[in-house]
């Protein structure tokens, strides 16, 4: 559980993340994205343009530029 810009608390729901491990899922990504979206908005920084607004389990391929979306906005 984390602390997120005044947001509050929030938990993650895959519980197996481990260190080292590099492989990214679709759950990663929208529940960063969710985080983030809420801290920008308690801080009134505007909205985040994401690449691909939706990520579709079984359809959407994980790219680089989805994590670059993240790393851009919180810098």
């Amino acid at each position: 559980m984390h602390v997120l810009a005044g947001a509050g608390s929030v938990s993650w729901t895959d519980p197996t993340i481990t260190a080292g491990v590099t492989l990214i899922r679709r759950v990663h990504l929208t529940e960063l994205r969710s985080f983030l979206d809420e801290a920008r908005s308690t801080l009134s920084l505007p909205a985040v343009v994401y690449t691909d607004p939706t990520i579709t389990a079984g359809s959407t391929t994980i790219k680089a530029q989805h994590i670059l979306d993240l790393r851009s906005s919180v810098q």
